[in-house]
């Protein structure tokens, strides 16, 4: 669960009416609830259609919500807000805020520590699996192809139909 704040003021120099601040949530962002109730909720924007802002009024948009990994694990938060008259100063109506997710980094390694075997040896393999990113992973299935003619002997895995086995 994630929470931002939005915050807009109209610097002037007058009234600004028709005042709609919109925030493109980046992939993966599920929203939950927010300090005002946004006027429309659609798949990756929320919109809130806030009327008249007076000068120099700072105000305030708290959003909660929960933020998977969808693609990259740098994603990107945009808000802009919109009204009339035109402002005079537009470079300060849009705002990014880049977001680096924290994600497992799954690492596996396959081992017996020989080089060459001769027929019907019995050869033990070690099979590694590490996390080395920056939070816990659950669901972790490994899967293993031996060798066609091998015989596998280890508790734990299984057959699959498509010939591997799976931890």
């Amino acid at each position: 669960m994630i929470t931002y704040t939005l915050t807009y003021t109209n610097a002037g120099p007058s009234l600004a009416t028709g005042v709609v601040v919109t925030d493109t949530m980046p992939p993966g962002f599920t929203f939950q609830s927010a300090s005002v109730d946004p006027t429309s909720v659609a798949t990756s924007t929320l919109t809130w259609e806030l009327g008249d802002v007076p000068v120099g009024q700072p105000a305030e948009i708290t959003v909660t919500g929960i933020l998977r990994a969808v693609g990259s694990a740098h994603q990107v938060n945009v808000a802009n807000i919109t009204g009339e008259p035109v402002d005079p100063d537009p470079t300060n109506n849009e705002d990014d805020h880049p977001i680096d997710l924290d994600l497992p980094d799954l690492r596996v390694t396959k081992d017996n520590g020989v080089t060459s075997v001769g027929p019907g040896d019995l050869l033990i393999y070690t099979i590694t699996v590490e996390n080395v990113g920056t939070v816990d992973v659950t669901g972790v299935v490994v899967t293993e192809t031996p060798p066609a003619g091998a015989t596998v002997a280890a508790n734990g895995w299984t057959r699959q139909s498509d010939g591997t086995w799976t931890f």
